[in-house]
């Protein structure tokens, strides 16, 4: 069974709870090379598919399993990135973790494969603050999201990094242990940016109890995804996919308000045939991601995810509730490489490719 939705996000859910916030320290990870590796392996059809699995899950259960075992978990996926969240008493674990995460991936930097070798790198931005997180969407088919302070933090650091880099803000800098905040710690060694951001050197000696892996659902979340993809066999494939990525304005100032939007995207969304893939928050607001085509496929993917979008618009122009709300997609199509990011423990069904990465240029493309 792989596991779709954050362990914490299914307890809430079981509790009835559906809204909070709470303190956290932050990563984002973002993981470069893939698209070039998907587009090339993409040649060579169902074999480049299940090399290209094979490589997606070798490169991710390290890095996974360093966040689960330093007492973090995965928030949400982006692709061939993520977001994760630790305690606030000991941020020490998220530098712990980014320092391992970096080190596992200079050891598979370079991917050999039949098919030629690939190279990757990671960069990661790390922050502290509040995080608002919240369970909406219709009752059949539910999603989940975080945003807030913490969020925003560690997407803005990881701007500032060049590829290795770990990026942290002041934030966070200002609750580390006051001891290790001295530059000739045996602690922790950072080199100062700005007043605003420091690089992570390294750390010394610091090892920190691993964490178990959190338990198996007690029950499927069939709630927030199918059966069928809960237990799916196959880890990926290419398919011809309609991406449609989805930006709007991020001032919903009440859970209401974006739960009435969110769940009116997701039932056009089904009425339609797509599948709704994420909801996510960062420094540029508020932001869905749509697919036609995958899991399942129709004849008239493109028809349908036209239809879909200008659906959404009318219905957006004739809702009273709707008319202030700021909104805008970006439409993109092409083959792309279909599947499962991650490891059971954690992961995330989504689609790599350049059409992807298209729909989202084009929706902040200044028209």
């Amino acid at each position: 069974m792989y596991n779709l939705i954050p362990h914490f996000i299914y307890d809430e859910y079981q509790a009835n709870h559906l809204s909070g916030d709470v303190m956290v320290a932050t990563m984002f990870m973002d993981m470069s090379g893939f698209t070039h590796m998907t587009e090339t392996l993409m040649q060579y059809g169902k074999a480049g598919a299940e090399i290209l699995a094979d490589i997606l899950e070798r490169v991710f259960q390290p890095i996974i399993h360093a966040v689960y075992e330093n007492g973090g978990y995965i928030a949400g996926f982006a692709g061939d990135a993520f977001m994760a969240v630790f305690p606030a008493d000991n941020p020490i674990a998220v530098c712990l973790t980014a320092k391992i995460i970096r080190e596992s991936s200079i050891r598979q930097a370079c991917q050999q494969t039949s098919h030629g070798d690939f190279s990757f790198s990671v960069k990661m931005g790390l922050s502290y603050g509040k995080v608002e997180w919240g369970i909406i969407g219709p009752e059949n088919h539910r999603t989940y999201f975080y945003r807030g302070a913490g969020i925003d933090g560690c997407t803005q650091a990881e701007n500032m990094a060049e590829s290795g880099d770990i990026i942290l803000d002041h934030n966070l800098q200002t609750h580390l242990p006051l001891d290790t905040m001295e530059f000739q710690s045996r602690t922790l060694e950072i080199d100062l940016i700005n007043e605003n951001y420091a690089k992570l050197i390294t750390l010394h000696d610091t090892n920190l109890p691993k964490q178990n892996f959190p338990a198996p659902y007690a029950s499927l979340p069939t709630d927030f995804f199918s059966e069928s993809l809960l237990n799916a066999t196959q880890k990926g494939e290419f398919r011809d996919v309609v991406s449609v990525f989805i930006s709007f304005q991020a001032n919903m100032d009440t859970v209401e308000k974006l739960d009435m939007f969110v769940t009116h995207v997701i039932e056009t969304v089904d009425d339609f045939g797509g599948y709704f893939n994420r909801l996510d928050f960062g420094d540029k607001g508020g932001n869905m991601l749509i697919f036609f085509g995958a899991p399942t496929a129709y004849e008239n993917n493109i028809g349908r995810a036209l239809n879909f979008i200008s659906t959404l618009k009318e219905d957006m122009t004739s809702c009273e509730n709707m008319l202030a709300l700021k909104w805008r997609a970006g439409i993109a199509y092409g083959s792309m490489y279909a599947g499962m990011v991650g490891i059971p423990l954690r992961c995330e069904y989504t689609t790599l490719g350049t059409a992807v990465n298209l729909s989202a240029r084009l929706n902040y493309t200044d028209s």
